[in-house]
């Protein structure tokens, strides 16, 4: 089991979820682990769920032909039954995803199936916080980690409630640890 960082260190959130101690390596202190907001289930199922709404209505349309072998109730659970799935698969990846900041490295857990993606502490050279309009409007951002200004970022934190703390902490993190 690995360490965390004194409080005195780095006045930082962590959090308990279980999937942390897996991504980590022997030795690894963890600095930072932020779980992003339960919105992401609903921002990332928003288009998904549209095009269930859209499947209901075309089927109860189609129900005004006779020859049709369906009716409103079987059109309108078609619909959910595409809208429930995708809020289902939505809320297992919300639930085993977590971001990580360790001294060695940022992580990502995340999916529906856990998959871990890291980069090690001295390639994450560019760090930036921001938010889409969603995000936004919810009082939420995201963290863009990249290995250079002009490379696309590499790893993505999502859904966050302090992007800009979140940044902070890996720049200082950067600065302090990384080797």
């Amino acid at each position: 089991m690995s360490p965390q960082a004194p409080a005195a260190e780095l006045a930082l959130e962590v959090v308990a979820h279980p999937g942390v101690q897996e991504c980590l390596d022997d030795g690894e202190i963890i600095l930072l682990a932020v779980k992003p907001s339960a919105l992401l289930i609903p921002l990332v199922s928003v288009r998904v769920s549209c095009m269930g709404i859209v499947v209901a209505l075309g089927l109860l349309a189609a129900t005004a032909d006779s020859s049709v072998p369906w009716d409103a109730s079987h059109a309108v659970a078609a619909g959910g039954v595409i809208v429930v799935a995708r809020l289902a698969w939505a809320a297992s990846d919300w639930w085993s995803r977590v971001y990580v900041l360790t001294d060695r490295r940022v992580i990502v857990r995340s999916g529906a199936v856990p998959r871990v993606q890291a980069m090690p502490l001295r390639d994450a050279e560019c760090v930036d916080a921001g938010a889409t309009k969603s995000e936004w409007l919810l009082g939420l951002g995201h963290v863009a980690i990249r290995r250079s200004p002009r490379a696309p970022a590499r790893l993505a934190w999502t859904c966050v409630h302090d992007a800009a703390k979140c940044r902070k902490a890996i720049h200082e993190a950067r600065q302090r640890y990384a080797r």
